[in-house]
């Protein structure tokens, strides 16, 4: 009889655990808020200058800001290094590492920067650069986003002479997270296979998936419509705030 008792409460107590499991791993579930668009807006191009400035606002939780830049002069600073930061509100925005900035071949220098937790509302956006060059930029934002551990992955890619296009693939390692690709051209690019503008001018464009993707290699596809061009873009994946 206490045979049977010790087994029926053992019994009790791993049910209670496993009951207990499940109701934990079903709040972490439901704690994983789902990305989505906020807004974008074009920052306009400055011939020539040291700073561009223009006005973002940011609306909902757990947003993200991503700011796609171009400067430099045309094909004469290899090591892209004029652009010195964006901030938003007066806070400084962080560039995509290892793969930002990107150099289009023939043609200027592109870079993509992120803030985590940017003040809502109205702010400005400002570019700064060491000396007096074009500057053009484009920025959307996004909420429901992790605030650590950006980007999730990212890639750069450039191409010469293409009258297709460029495809380019990142390894996103979160499932559920989005992806957001700036391109820099030497004519106006536009939305490709994988592809949702946001914003586009000055020949250049801001894009994202539009959609959660999963986990693994994903693509994004700029095209120029036929035209011959030559192209650089970076791209980033951004995971869900709970992941």
């Amino acid at each position: 009889m206490k045979r049977l008792l010790c087994l029926f409460l053992i019994c009790v107590t791993l049910a209670a655990q496993s009951s207990q499991q499940a109701l934990l791993f079903s709040q972490k579930i439901s704690a994983i808020e789902t990305i989505a668009y906020d807004t974008s807006t074009n920052g306009g191009l400055v011939n020539p200058g040291t700073s561009l400035t223009w006005s973002h606002t940011v609306t909902g939780t757990h947003p993200i800001l991503w700011v796609g830049v171009f400067g430099d002069t045309v094909a004469g600073d290899a090591t892209c290094a004029k652009i010195t930061g964006v901030t938003y509100n007066s806070v400084s925005l962080t560039q995509v590492p290892t793969n930002s900035p990107v150099q289009v071949p023939g043609d200027r220098c592109a870079y993509l920067f992120y803030l985590a937790g940017p003040a809502t509302g109205a702010n400005n956006v400002v570019v700064s650069a060491s000396s007096s060059i074009v500057i053009a930029a484009l920025a959307s934002s996004y909420t429901g986003v992790k605030q650590t551990g950006i980007p999730d992955s990212s890639n750069k890619n450039t191409v010469t002479g293409s009258t297709t296009g460029i495809t380019t693939s990142t390894t996103v390692v979160t499932n559920n997270s989005w992806i957001v690709l700036y391109g820099k051209a030497t004519t106006a690019p536009s939305a490709g296979t994988g592809s949702t503008q946001r914003q586009t001018a000055n020949d250049a464009g801001l894009y994202d998936t539009n959609a959660a993707v999963s986990s693994g290699s994903q693509s994004m596809q700029i095209t120029t419509g036929g035209i011959n061009a030559n192209i650089g873009v970076i791209m980033a994946s951004f995971a869900p705030y709970g992941s």
